[in-house]
């Protein structure tokens, strides 16, 4: 520890100007983050605050090591003069006695450098944590939900400035801490190179918000907390291995404020020697000495040049594909040439002209309507779960009476609800309307989707939407929406809107299931009657035709009936019916004709009756005994012709007959004695 105190004096007056420009950055950062108001300027100051407790703790511990080396030399020369007059125990005692300071850096040693250590790790990894979750919503939002920063660019040459001081005073103590004796300047060094990073990072952030381009900012509102959390946790880690690290007397320790991320930071060429160091490791001998590793470190200043002049002349080609065109922008803004077509085409290099890819001819799909997002792979059912969240649109009333008496009685207007899916397909149409004349053209046209969806669901009733009229509403929307985005030059033309999976809520499908299943029900019936109608008309009279012919000669009939028409007139009209009827054929007609023939027979056989009784009428006359005894027989014979009948044998005289009337069987149940062979 022993040195020269001017060097000591040097070192604390570096950590003077050092913990100066570390304030110093610290409030231009805070007081730029309260002017701009964006988050990674108040996460980039609270970093640079991480460095002050390290600075202060390294101005307080080269003050006292030089005020120690001064006491030393004091004592020294105490030492000498009185080294004849005094004894030496005195000697030692009055040199312990005035070695005040060096039990100061004793207790820095011991203390002040562990306790900064966990005070900045500590505070970074909190401070860290708690930015990134508070900037988490910035980062997520849209750049059109952003504020416009009318102040980018004074902002962009402030941070710019800063960070040039800062990086001038950074880069001078670092070349200072080479020194045995300073190198404890390296730790608070490192901490002002970081805040130097992060002012960079800022000032890029300004530059490209001064172009409407606040990518930057929003990823250094999340990567600068992300940065400080690892740098604390990187800090506490060494301080813990450094409780059990084994110490050398009059070794100059390292503490662990003093950030190996850091120290790579704000010396990039010790990155380059980790590098050479990993090559020779992989190759197993010293690669980086040869004549190849050389040739190649004097020549990557041309290579890297010619890489880069072969990356500008690559980014002056466009291939457009033929679905697509491109738009060229010149400083962010649109240039006034036509959009470019499919092929390859020429144009500035980057950074002077950007080409932007559209796709112009392939379909894209809006959805509109009731749900958020359709589950996949799931059928749309009126009685199943097909979506996260629905919102039910409002519909007319059905005007089937119940409903609307049920809203007049309480006073609400007559209004159903249904659920529908509304999908508008269109495609670019004019590249530079679409991008010139409305931020975003998808939301929109979504927002005007949804005016004219909520105003055609209103216009019509609950029935007209679950039948034949949903397929001509897609049409009649197609059309409003061609017309508000020529109105609007949205650029856009709209190829394809349907309305599907139009459906009442989920509580009450069933119940709308019970109404279509009587409807269907109904009208099964309905055609049911009709089919068996005309069977029977076709039984009837042959034909619908013919048979309405005859109802209306009927008719014709009946009503010259009711007029008092003669009597020849209404034969001549019923002869005319059945001549229709015999035409037809069908069962009146053969009723007609078993008529006939049943009268036909009656008439015959009352006839035949008559001729009959008077030729028996003529045989009385001529022989009555023998006319009653043949009538008398034949009676007889028709009465005993079902009858048993016995036969009896032999003599009568005496004869007692004794009768079994049971029917006894006999083998020959079967036989017929009638039947002749």
């Amino acid at each position: 520890m022993n040195g020269d105190p001017q060097a000591f004096r040097r070192a604390a007056t570096c950590a003077a100007a050092g913990l100066g420009v570390q304030a110093l950055v610290a409030a231009a950062l805070s007081g730029l983050a309260l002017w701009t108001g964006t988050p990674a300027a108040y996460a980039t100051a609270w970093a640079a605050c991480a460095g002050l407790a390290p600075w202060l703790v390294l101005l307080l511990l080269y003050q006292q090591r030089r005020i120690e080396r001064l006491e030393l030399m004091d004592v020294e020369k105490l030492g000498t003069s009185s080294a004849a007059a005094a004894d030496r125990s005195i000697f030692e005692r009055t040199q312990e006695d005035l070695s005040a300071a060096r039990r100061r850096v004793k207790a820095l040693y011991r203390w002040g450098l562990p306790g900064a250590s966990l005070l900045t790790g500590a505070y970074l990894l909190a401070m860290g944590a708690w930015l990134f979750r508070a900037n988490l919503d910035y980062f997520a939002a849209s750049a059109g939900d952003l504020p416009r920063m009318d102040q980018a660019g004074a902002a962009m040459a402030l941070a710019g400035g800063l960070a040039f001081v800062a990086f001038l005073v950074g880069r001078y103590i670092l070349g200072m801490a080479e020194q045995p004796e300073w190198q404890l300047l390296r730790g608070g060094a490192g901490h002002l190179m970081c805040a130097v990073a992060g002012t960079v990072l800022l000032a890029a952030g300004y530059a490209s918000a001064h172009f409407e381009s606040p990518g930057v900012l929003q990823y250094g509102a999340v990567l600068v907390p992300l940065a400080m959390g690892l740098v604390g946790l990187e800090i506490l880690v060494w301080q813990l291995l450094d409780l059990y690290r084994p110490r050398r007397v009059g070794e100059e320790p390292r503490p662990a404020f003093d950030s190996r991320l850091l120290a790579l930071l704000g010396r990039p060429e010790h990155l380059g020697k980790a590098f050479r160091d990993a090559v020779n490791y992989q190759f197993g001998f010293e690669i980086t000495r040869g004549w190849f590793w050389a040739l190649l470190s004097r020549a990557f200043v041309p290579l890297l040049g010619l890489g880069v002049a072969s990356l500008l002349a690559l980014s002056c080609l466009v291939l457009v594909e033929p679905h697509q065109q491109a738009a060229l922008t010149r400083s962010g803004r649109l240039s006034d040439a036509e959009p470019l077509g499919p092929g390859l085409h020429l144009k500035w290099p980057w950074p002077f002209e950007q080409a932007e890819l559209y796709d112009v001819a392939r379909i894209h799909e809006l959805h509109v309507g009731s749900h958020h997002e359709l589950m996949k792979e799931t059928a749309i059912l009126w009685t199943n779960t097909h979506s996260d969240a629905e919102d039910l649109l409002i519909v007319a009333s059905s005007g089937d009476g119940a409903g609307e008496e049920g809203a007049r009685g309480s006073g609400a207007p007559a209004v159903s609800l249904v659920a529908a899916d509304i999908f508008v397909q269109y495609r670019i149409g004019d590249l530079r309307a679409y991008l010139l004349n409305n931020g975003d053209v998808e939301h929109r046209l979504s927002v005007l989707a949804e005016q004219h969806v909520a105003r055609m669901f209103l216009a019509r009733d609950i029935n007209a939407w679950l039948g034949a009229e949903r397929a001509a509403a897609g049409a009649q929307l197609k059309t409003l929406l061609e017309q508000d985005s020529a109105r609007e030059k949205l650029g856009v033309e709209i190829v394809f809107v349907g309305a599907s999976g139009v459906h009442p809520p989920q509580q009450v499908a069933d119940a709308f299931h019970d109404t279509v299943t009587a409807y269907q029900e109904r009208e099964a019936s309905i055609e049911t009657a009709r089919t068996k109608a005309i069977a029977r008309v076709a039984e009837v009279a042959g034909s619908t035709e013919l048979a309405a012919r005859i109802v209306a000669e009927i008719d014709r009939r009946a009503a010259l009936e009711s007029s008092g028409a003669p009597a020849a007139e209404l034969a001549a009209q019923e002869l005319k019916i059945e001549a229709l009827l015999q035409k037809a054929g069908g069962a009146a007609s053969r009723m007609i004709a078993e008529a006939r023939a049943t009268r036909w027979k009656r008439e015959n056989e009352e006839r035949g009756k008559a001729l009959r009784f008077d030729s028996l009428l003529k045989a009385h006359d001529a022989a009555p005994g023998l006319f009653r005894m043949r009538g008398y027989l034949d009676a007889f014979a028709a009465g005993i012709e079902t009858a048993r009948k016995y036969i009896l044998l032999g003599a009568r005289k005496d004869l007692t007959v004794r009768l079994d009337l049971k029917d006894i069987e006999t083998d020959f149940p079967a036989v017929d004695l009638t039947k002749k062979e």
